[in-house]
């Protein structure tokens, strides 16, 4: 019997490797696969569990983020995503800030395949679905 698809089998497919692969995962096609969708802020859900897409779901956040930074933009500087010139911070337009205001996922995908070698492996810490939802899609 197969398994129902949900949220939690998006994450078996998508969030293994890299951040690469969670961005292609966050497609439509890629989310409908799993009953999922992208909720009015970006996030994925099945209507009964979530997935938050922010700097804690990130691992290059996780591995290059300085918090003790005293301005944002500064906070990222060793991130390979920022030093390609396409940082979630930097000052301008961004594939991040692009995906925030209109939740398509092709720059990120693009900026992330530029500096697939340096992407580091993900974790279980930033793979952490939640109940719940934010409310109507």
């Amino acid at each position: 019997m197969e398994q129902e698809k949900n949220l939690f089998t998006w994450r078996d497919e998508f969030l293994t490797k890299t951040d690469f692969e969670k961005w292609v995962g966050m497609k439509k096609e890629n989310l409908e696969k799993h009953n999922c969708e992208m909720d009015h802020n970006g996030d994925i859900t099945d209507g009964k569990y979530i997935f938050l897409v922010n700097s804690d779901s990130c691992m290059l956040c996780k591995v290059y983020r300085n918090m003790n930074a005293d301005f944002a933009e500064n906070r990222c500087l060793d991130c390979p995503l920022f030093i390609s010139g396409n940082g979630c911070e930097q000052k301008g337009d961004t594939p991040w800030k692009d995906y925030l205001v209109t939740n398509n996922v092709e720059p990120l995908i693009r900026a992330l395949e530029e500096i697939k070698p340096d992407l580091p492996q993900r974790t279980n810490e930033v793979n952490k679905i939640e109940e719940g939802s934010n409310g109507p899609f």
